[in-house]
Parts: structure tokens; sequence; C-alpha cells
């Protein structure tokens, strides 16, 4: 009575509908709903007598409820399905929990509480990142599954995960099976619009005064000067720095009015790229988990999908093993969901925040200098400014403006490079372009040795390099690399011959994800620095020295000096730096004020007032005056070129 091919799938392909429908004319096969009961499997014909499935190939991927076709065994009391004629698990979604499959790393298995289900198969490069985030974090959670597909070669159906539940059958993205969520659900769209109708709601703009952790943000209100205090990091909602969000006032006895968000139209944290470094941390079940803390404080640590991220891009074992190597390098972290039980947002790593850009090959670089779209020259860049500079095309001395140290990339005054062109569309407009290939063993911090200044910061187990000729990046060299015999740590906060010693040092390193070169100390000079050249007011020093660590921390506890981040303007003289908590930014008014930052470099700043602003200002004009004088002399010594000289003068003196 059996039909159908055997094979090497687990189970029997079904009978067609066709051949089922011959074989029910024949009453070859019956028709019945799959029970199981007291641990038999059956169902019961027309005739109320049942016929027994004993062995899951036989019952041939139904499940319990299922209409099936049975054929029966030449005992008319067992028999195996061949057909299922109604799926009632299709469309049903299972709850359980996962486990790792310790056959096969690119899956999981889903176990349903319900044991009449088996063991369901999930491909884990089709779980969503936020899903499997948190069974990486904790494996108690619980899950709704369904089956998507149960082929004759899987004993095992495969399935897809639906998302995470807690007690109360509610998502959850971080779930520690509280019995409510940790951030409270927004309002309908309709609800708050209705609301701020009749003022029981109000819109505004959302200010985080220092840092996410903070709790006193504040909400001014759209068209008013009032101020709603928000005091919470609940009452908050996900709301970030700038979001114009709607809240509803709450009832307290305070003199300051407050309130919670219920609604964000627009979510600033949706698709949000963000910057920071990695941390390896615990959560709360004390599990390890992965997390990006921004460089912009006002925004919350993202919970990092392990799984997800490319070798290529971070190595989890690497960043375990060499901590102190990833606190210089930033990722670039996109937020993928923020729901209403994840305190933290979750996301996906995305790319190295890299500040320059990788040189081209050598074979790419020679293959388009012939097809004219790359050039050779040389880099020039003009004293006390590390943004005026250009690079001399070999062949034409034509000169081609690199207007930002990103596009410098790397290189030095004199360094022969390879430049492409940015603005090469035949315009008048003074050529554009980038560094993007540079001759290592020709280069200049690969053979000279540069003088300069020290300061030594034991936090961060770092000695900085401050060369004298400013157009060369202050350098980085690690503690442990520094001889006894040129200088004794230990002692370096007791000599003061230390900080007032020049020293040689040269640049061994400036990789493409760091800002600032590395490099190595090589001797003291018994050369000593003049402390009176400090003074602001003394012509022979055209910055001013760096205060100490200590200085540092002292101002900014009592409010003298400000941090920030720091713009440069594309005329490369104004500079702008943004204050956490300052509605609006400093202005940095000439190059010396900006006493040699670069472009987003995080700084610390005095605000000049009263006699010192002027005497500051009056200083830099006087260097203003030198200068042009000097401009003038020049130009008396090599020719006017067919310009009248006055007109010259004139033009330099507007």
């Amino acid at each position: 009575m059996l039909g159908g091919n055997r094979n090497k799938n687990y189970y029997n392909k079904y009978y067609s509908k066709e051949e089922i429908n011959r074989k029910i004319e024949r009453n070859e096969v019956c028709k019945g709903k799959l029970q199981h009961k007291n641990k038999e499997w059956f169902i019961i014909n027309n005739f109320d007598e049942k016929i027994y499935i004993k062995t899951d190939k036989e019952r041939n991927r139904s499940l319990k409820g299922d209409t099936v076709i049975v054929e029966k065994y030449s005992d008319n009391k067992s028999g195996r399905v061949v057909y299922i004629e109604k799926q009632e698990h299709k469309d049903k979604t299972f709850e359980g929990k996962l486990i790792k499959d310790q056959k096969n790393n690119k899956t999981l298995i889903f176990r349903p509480d319900d044991r009449d289900v088996p063991q369901i198969r999930i491909l884990i490069n089709n779980i969503p990142s936020e899903i499997l985030c948190v069974f990486l974090c904790s494996e108690k959670n619980k899950y709704l599954a369904k089956i998507t597909e149960w082929g004759e070669s899987y004993k095992n159906p495969l399935g897809k995960l639906i998302k995470c539940v807690n007690n109360n059958n509610k998502y959850s993205i971080n779930s520690k099976f509280k019995n409510s969520y940790y951030y409270e659900e927004y309002y309908s769209k309709e609800k708050v619009n209705n609301g701020l109708n009749e003022k029981k709601y109000f819109k505004g703009k959302l200010s985080i005064k220092d840092e996410f952790k903070e709790t006193n943000s504040t909400v001014k209100i759209d068209n008013t000067d009032d101020i709603i205090y928000i005091k919470s990091e609940k009452d908050r909602n996900r709301g970030l720095n700038g979001d114009e969000v709607f809240i509803e006032l709450l009832n307290n006895d305070n003199d300051e009015e407050t309130g919670k968000i219920v609604y964000i139209e627009k979510p600033s944290y949706k698709d949000k790229e963000i910057k920071g470094r990695m941390s390896i941390g615990k959560n709360e079940n004390d599990n390890e988990t992965l997390y990006l803390i921004p460089r912009d404080k006002k925004l919350p640590r993202i919970n990092i999908n392990i799984k997800t991220i490319p070798n290529n891009i971070l190595n989890i074992n690497d960043l375990k093993n060499n901590k102190e190597k990833y606190k210089k390098i930033n990722f670039i972290t996109k937020i993928k969901q923020w729901n209403e039980n994840d305190r933290v947002p979750v996301g996906d790593l995305i790319k190295i925040d890299s500040f320059f850009e990788k040189y081209y090959s050598k074979k790419f670089v020679d293959e388009n200098i012939e097809k004219k779209k790359l050039f050779k020259g040389k880099v020039e860049i003009l004293p006390n400014n590390n943004f005026e500079c250009n690079v001399i095309l070999d062949h034409t001395k034509e000169k081609i403006i690199i207007e930002d140290k990103k596009y410098l990339n790397r290189a030095m005054d004199g360094d022969n490079v390879v430049v492409e062109i940015m603005n090469n569309d035949n315009s008048t407009e003074n050529k554009k372009g980038k560094i993007v290939y540079l001759n290592y063993d020709e280069c200049f911090y690969n053979k000279s040795e540069l003088r300069g200044t020290i300061n030594y910061f034991p936090n961060k187990n770092l000695i900085e390099f401050y060369p004298v000729d400013k157009r060369i990046p202050k350098i980085n060299i690690p503690s442990e690399d520094i001889p006894k015999e040129i200088i004794d740590l230990n002692q370096f906060n007791e000599n003061s011959d230390i900080k007032n010693n020049y020293f040689l040092a040269k640049v061994t390193e400036y990789n493409y994800l760091y800002y600032n070169p590395k490099g190595l100390l090589i001797k003291k000079l018994e050369e000593e620095i003049n402390n009176d050249n400090n003074n602001i007011n003394n012509e022979n020093w055209y910055y001013e020295k760096y205060i100490t660590e200590e200085e540092v921390e002292k101002g900014l506890n009592d409010g003298t000096l400000l941090e920030g981040q720091i713009r440069i303007s594309d005329n490369s003289t104004d500079s702008y730096v943004t204050v956490l908590g300052m509605e609006s930014d400093i202005r940095i008014t000439s190059v010396k004020f900006r006493n040699r930052a670069l472009d987003r470099e995080t700084v610390i700043i005095k605000i000049l007032e009263g006699k010192e602003k002027e005497s500051a200002e009056s200083s830099i004009q006087r260097k203003k005056d030198e200068n042009k004088l000097k401009d003038e002399e020049s130009y008396l010594l090599l020719g006017t070129k067919g310009v009248k000289l006055n007109n010259y003068i004139k033009k330099r003196g507007n």
C-alpha cells in the first residue's frame, strides 16, 4: 500500500493533490486532525478508529492540529502522513527560548515552550540586529518565532524570530523581565495635536545641559520665553539635545515647572551616525557587552551588536587585548533602534572614523600620473600657519591650494607628494587639491630630527612634544618609550629643568587613523627656554606657551577656563569654539589666539576681558604692522613686475 520513492531526504515527499484524490476514491488513505495524547500521535478516521503515527518521520512535518492525509499500513492500525491538507501552524507564532547551536555556528536553536512543536533552526544572518544583541547580552529572555520553511531535507524546520518578549508579552530589546517599560510609550500624533490645541501639551526644543547622564534638562516652549525642566532620564524619554518635543506638565510643589516628554515627531536618534570609542563592559545580567562611548557627551552610549561587526572594522579579541590602542581610535555607529525597554539605544558599527584618507596604491598613482589625472609636486607650508599651504607642481610650477589639514594628509613642508585636483573644471578659480600619495622613504618626518618642548600627562601615559617649527603638528610619545637617561619620568613634576629645556625628537609613524603622529624622543638639549618669552606681549614668541595639566584642571573647576571643540573657517583666520552648555560659539579672531590648535581638536580656552584683551589685541596689531612693513620692503627689493608700488601698498593696507 505504500507509494512514493524513497530518497536521501529525511522525509518523504508529499503526494500530489491529484494522487491524493485518486487514493481517497480507492479508500487507500484516510483524513483526520493530528492529535497527541498520552505520548501517542494519531488521527481518528471516519469510522472513529484511531490510526497511529509512531515516529517523527512518519508524521512527515505535520504538527498537532494539522488536517492530514494518512496512508495506512497493512495492519490498518498505523500509517504515515503523505499530505497536509490544512497547516494550522503556518501562520502561528510560538513562544520559547533561544539556545546556541553546538553543531553549526551559523544558526541558533529556538526551543518552543510547547513540547509538541519541534525545535526551530534560526539563521543568524536573518536575525534582526536588535534581537540578536539581546540574546548576546542574556540567554534568559524569551522570544516569539514562526516556521517559515520545512523541506524534506530538514529534520527540523527553519524559522524567523519575531521579537523578544517579557513576562507581559511586550517586546523589548534589552528586556530584563520587568513588569513595565523603562521609558513611557509615546502618545499618538493625533492625541498630542489635540492636546496642543487644548493647551494640555506644549511643544518646544530640548536642551541637555552638559552630559546625557545628567538629569537636569530643559525645554524652551515655542514662541515664548517659558522654560520647562525635565528632572529625570525617564521623563526625558529618549529625547536628545536639539529635538523638537511635545511635553506634558507634571503636578509638583516646586517653584520650577517640570514636565515629561510624551512625543517626538522626528527623533534625531533615528539613523543617526555617532562617533566615539569602543568599550567592553558588563550589563545588568553580568554578561559581556560592547558599547560605543560617543565623543559628544550629550549622547548616550550605544549598545553594539557584536555578531554583526565586520572583522575589517574591529577584531573583538584585539580590542580585549589592546585596550590602550583602541582608546585613541574612533569608530562610527548608526543607531538602529531605541524602544521603550531600552535604556540605551542599539546600533551597528559602520566604519572606523579615520581623520585622514588612506594613500592610493603605487600602481594606481603611476597609472593616473600617466593619464594626467594625478600630479607630482612639492609641499610648501607657510611659517606659523599649518593651513596656508600649497603643492607646487613639478612640471608647470602651478600652485595647488591645500585648504585643510585633512587634505594635507600627513605631508610636511618640502615633501614630494602626489596631488589630486578637486575642482578641475577649467574655471578661473584657484585650483584646490588633496594629497593622495607620499613616498615614506623620502618624506620629511622619516629623516628629520625636530627641536621642541615637551609636557608629560601621567593619566594618558603620554608625553606630548611641541616642535618649534609650528608647521609641524604636536607629536605623541608613549611614556614607556622614553629612555631613563633622557628623562626620569618619576622626577618629571619635581624637575623644573625638564619643562624648561629643549629636546630633539622624530616622527616614527603617522597613521591615517590618528590626528597626530607618533614619535620618539632622541635627546635633551642643554639649551634652556627663556620663561619671559611666555608673555603674550613679548614679540619673540608668536604663540603663547601651553599651560600645565594642573592649571587646566584648576581653571575648569573654578570656571576661568572652558573646554570645547574648535572649528576653523575657510579663510583660516577666524575660528569658533563650541562649548557644551553655551548657546553660542566663542569666536577666536586671530591665528595667534588660536595658538596652534587644529580644526576639530578639543581645546581649553580662556575668555579675554578688560586690559588683558586690550593688551593682547595691541600685540597682534603690532605684529601685523611689522609684517606689513616687511612685505613692502620685500616688494621694493624684488621689483614691482609692472604694478605700481603705491597701488600694491594700498592694496596690502586694505
